[in-house]
């Protein structure tokens, strides 16, 4: 895998391990009637998830503006 997709796929992967936990750990309700969770995975997984998102935009933002300048440099 090339290095410039290292900061894309990691974040997508801990996404997904912060939603597989969510679900693995459950949730219950204690003899008092509140909810136990594991409640920080959730918010965890949608960070992890547009930090994932916004590093892929990037990532192809940068690639086009090397292809056009590339092109730019050929076309000379």
């Amino acid at each position: 895998m090339k290095k410039k997709y290292f900061f894309v796929v990691i974040p997508y992967l801990l996404s997904a391990i912060c939603g597989i936990s969510y679900k693995m750990i459950g949730q219950e309700i204690a003899p008092d009637g509140t909810l136990v969770e594991a409640f920080g995975f959730i918010p965890l997984s949608f960070l992890f998830f547009f930090i994932g998102t916004a590093a892929a935009i990037i990532l192809v933002i940068k690639s086009a503006i090397k292809n056009i300048r590339k092109s730019k440099d050929q076309d000379k």
